[in-house]
């Protein structure tokens, strides 16, 4: 297979197959709708006595020519050979073709349909509460798509070198919640991924949580009330002379 530019000049070349006794064929080639090649041909080897024995072949490359995939649609002792190949709507690829005996008293046409390539679901996304305090459990709810509608797992990472691993299946689209504690203040990063039962994996999703310090005013109460009682005259000099400690605990707090 070889590119060129709009003037002919060669951009690259490759080449696919075994080298003798296999023997390859391409007789179709097309654009995929995300600008990769689409081709089908005959792949198969050489037998001294029975002569040339194909495979239906298909494979897709990228836009450098490198393969992402290849498959191979037959059975020894035919010939069987892919002529067109194209992408339909929904995303697979279409093939037609021949079959052909060895020894030429049969023939027959062949026509493939291939199922769209699996994609990865859509990277999670997370809601759930911003701040909070260290110790207390707060939930968090993840959902992720698949364009297949295939179930879901989840891994989450909660930012405290603590993870749920793999977590599913779920069922595509549908929310599922899981609760977390962190032990320290400081700030830290939900991040969560999808993979859907082909193992196909999303993008990674962030999201910010704050854990701040807990309030120190309500430790001094305790050592106010003591203070004011071994020291009546303070408490007198802020005007807060009473025996009603509620009174001094709604002045401070």
């Amino acid at each position: 297979m070889i590119r060129t530019d709009e003037s002919g000049a060669e951009i690259w070349d490759r080449s696919y197959g075994e080298i003798y006794p296999g023997i390859a064929t391409f007789f179709c080639i097309n654009l995929t709708y995300d600008g990769d090649f689409i081709i089908c041909g005959g792949n198969g080897y050489f037998d001294p006595q029975k002569g040339n024995l194909y495979d239906l072949w298909a494979l897709k490359t990228d836009w450098s020519g490198d393969i992402l995939w290849e498959k191979k649609y037959g059975e020894r002792e035919y010939i069987d050979i892919g002529l067109s190949i194209a992408q339909t709507v929904y995303g697979g690829y279409i093939i037609t073709g021949g079959i052909e005996t060895k020894d030429l008293k049969g023939s027959a046409v062949i026509l493939i349909k291939l199922s769209p390539e699996n994609q990865a679901p859509d990277a999670p996304t997370i809601t759930g509460p911003t701040c909070g305090k260290a110790g207390t459990g707060y939930k968090y709810t993840f959902i992720s798509n698949d364009p297949e509608g295939d179930a879901v797992f989840y891994f989450v990472d909660w930012g405290d070198e603590i993870n749920t691993s793999w977590l599913g299946p779920f069922i595509s689209g549908d929310p599922h919640t899981i609760s977390h504690t962190w032990t320290k203040k400081g700030k830290y990063t939900i991040s969560a991924k999808a993979k859907d039962i082909c193992d196909a994996e999303s993008d990674w999703s962030d999201f910010e949580v704050t854990i701040p310090r807990n309030k120190a005013l309500f430790s001094l109460q305790p050592i106010l009330l003591w203070l004011f009682e071994r020291f009546p005259l303070l408490k007198h000099l802020m005007g807060l002379w009473t025996n009603d400690k509620n009174s001094i605990s709604s002045f401070l707090f």
